[in-house]
């Protein structure tokens, strides 16, 4: 199973989500489909199991097995980590719903994280 982001800006950066057994993050900046960027694995994290393109060249990612979300703030080049969301050890899925507010998924507490307001991520 594979998750293509396309993010819209100057770069025209593409994120992929592979579902492997890796956590390498890769970026593709040649829109004709001829070779990907390693951007190398994040922390300790195992999995990429989402991404978000919020605004403005920030997306979102979220990984396993820390349940952290890391933001990138430049077309996915470069991440932060953003720490881990409570207890939960899966960020399943994340939403951007507008004004810098993204929601994130998660397991195994089944549980829904909002977006600080004023935004942070």
């Amino acid at each position: 199973m594979s998750n293509i982001l396309a993010i819209k800006g100057p770069q025209k950066l593409l994120l992929s989500d592979l579902f492997s057994q890796h956590a390498k993050w890769w970026a593709f900046r040649d829109v004709a489909g001829k070779k990907f960027e390693d951007l190398g694995q994040q922390g300790a994290e195992e999995r990429i199991l989402s991404l978000a393109y919020l605004v403005n060249g920030i997306a979102l990612a979220g990984t396993y097995p820390n349940g952290k979300i890391f933001r990138s703030t430049d077309y996915g080049l470069t991440w932060t980590d953003l720490g881990q969301q409570g207890a939960e050890t899966h960020i399943y899925s994340l939403a951007y719903l507008e004004n810098g507010i993204a929601l994130a998924g998660t397991r195994p507490g089944g549980k829904i994280f909002r977006s600080p307001k004023p935004p942070k991520w």
